[in-house]
């Protein structure tokens, strides 16, 4: 696996990734001596922040968008995320919808009445689908006949 961008904008799941690549390269590499030649080669990757266990993207959106992380569990806030491929515009008008909620503001959208509804993860898994071009709509109800398109 190949990554294009700064360590520091790498999800969780992508720096698991990267060091699980890195851990698998060293142990064919050194065949069963991953204790003598991998475990120091990762340790040294992390003294020189080439691997950092420090805050991960998401916890850096989390701490920006307050009311949308506190209002959703972190596996929750984490799968909204990648549903809207971090896209902060996205999670910006999203934070400001559960602002409103909190104050107990009206707000018209489908997010809004996911929230009210406590459904919230089904809106996500809808979300996902169509932020991605694979629906044309976000249904939390499950009424559309699955004219969904296929993923590839």
């Amino acid at each position: 696996m190949q990554y294009n961008k700064p360590l520091d904008n790498l999800t969780n799941k992508e720096m698991h990734d990267l060091l699980q690549d890195i851990i698998d390269d060293c142990v064919s590499y050194a065949g069963d001596s991953y204790e003598e030649f991998g475990k120091n080669t990762v340790d040294n990757l992390r003294m020189l922040k080439l691997v950092d266990y420090g805050f991960s993207k998401e916890q850096k959106l989390a701490q920006k968008y307050t009311y949308l992380s506190d209002y959703l569990s972190t596996e929750q806030f984490k799968s909204l995320c990648e549903a809207c491929d971090y896209d902060e515009n996205v999670l910006k008008d999203f934070n400001n919808q559960v602002k409103q909620f909190y104050h107990g503001e009206r707000v018209s959208s489908i997010f809004y009445d996911a929230l009210e509804e406590n459904k919230i993860e089904e809106y996500i898994k809808e979300y996902d689908k169509f932020y991605h071009g694979l629906s044309d709509d976000i249904d939390i109800y499950n009424t559309h006949n699955d004219m969904d398109r296929e993923m590839d």
